[in-house]
């Protein structure tokens, strides 16, 4: 029988396997327990394995919809890993974790998708001290999806192959589906204010620029002094756009109320995801507390910003058009 099934598999052009249900386990606390060596993960995720008779001819995708059919996760054999500067983390290599890309060659082929939402973009970042030896992933990760149906779609030479898949939740865990569902629903605001501020911030430094090279021209006579106002001004709303130790926010997903940017917002936002994240459990007050005080800065800081969009820059250009100068585009 399983010559049979062997002799079928390799004279088929492709072949998906039924993907197994995985647990949902949650990762060791990433910065609350003491250094350690772990062999082996408990439960890497959800293992996905198919065979190729040949060389793929085109790019092989695989994507996780959700039961909504929303898409959580997409990966592609032509993803280019992520370039990891060590000199930027005080933690020897061998703890890191190796890229895993999509194999579009021939051959029986296995992937692992961890059962989270893409890492976002962070100023701040590192690897925690619960370590796994050569399999620790760069922090911070995506929300861990919720336990349920899912469909796993491969995309091979044009042609799709879709297999469902349960998540399952760790039998071990008592905690029910609403606070489970509260936990991931914080967990996603966190998630899309960290690629938010991310994103502003990059448009912020992008209008910075061309203040900048306004600054240096020659000839800009009287508005001078109305460069270095809004270049002052955006610099304030943005913050540092870098991680360091004046960027991140305090434990807990707070800021510095008192003089926020985006920079630190998106730490905050980053620290509050971690928090949530820790363990398969409600919300405490105080993160239910602290998500609604960091969406409240956000509000405040994206008003801002839509203000010195609207008005400062339109100002400003309007002078800049009287000078000959070019005009601000934000």
């Amino acid at each position: 029988m399983i010559e049979t099934l062997l002799q079928e598999v390799i004279a088929a052009g492709v072949t998906f396997f039924q993907v197994i249900p995985p647990f949902l386990v949650m990762w060791i606390s990433p910065s609350s327990v003491p250094a350690q060596i772990v062999l082996m993960s408990f439960d890497d995720g959800a293992i996905i394995n198919y065979y190729l008779k040949s060389n793929a001819s085109g790019p092989v995708v695989l994507e996780i919809l959700d039961s909504r059919n929303q898409l959580v996760r997409r990966f592609s054999s032509d993803d280019k890993p992520e370039p990891v500067n060590e000199k930027e983390f005080a933690v020897p290599t061998y703890w890191f974790r190796p890229p895993q890309i999509l194999s579009a060659r021939a051959g029986m082929q296995r992937f692992i998708w961890d059962l989270n939402y893409l890492p976002p973009p962070a100023f701040v970042r590192g690897y925690p001290i619960s370590a796994i030896y050569r399999d620790t992933p760069l922090f911070p990760l995506g929300p861990t999806v919720l336990p349920g149906s899912y469909r796993i779609r491969l995309t091979i030479n044009g042609q799709s192959f879709t297999e469902p898949l349960t998540v399952k939740m760790d039998p071990r865990e008592k905690t029910g589906m609403p606070g489970l569902t509260q936990q991931f629903t914080l967990s996603l605001q966190a998630y899309d204010g960290v690629q938010k501020t991310f994103a502003i911030v990059a448009e912020i430094k992008k209008l910075r620029a061309q203040v900048k090279d306004l600054q240096e021209r020659p000839g800009k006579g009287a508005v001078a002094d109305a460069l270095s106002a809004l270049d002052k001004k955006a610099a304030a709303i943005g913050g540092e756009g870098r991680g360091d130790s004046s960027s991140p926010g305090t434990p807990g997903g707070t800021v510095d109320v008192r003089e926020p940017d985006l920079t630190k917002l998106n730490s905050g936002f980053a620290d509050l995801l971690e928090q949530l994240q820790i363990a398969d459990a409600a919300p405490t007050m105080p993160m239910v507390a602290a998500a609604d005080g960091l969406q409240k800065v956000l509000t405040g800081l994206l008003i801002k910003w839509n203000d010195l969009k609207s008005k400062d820059v339109s100002t400003l250009n309007g002078q800049l058009r009287h000078a000959n100068q070019p005009v601000l585009v934000p």
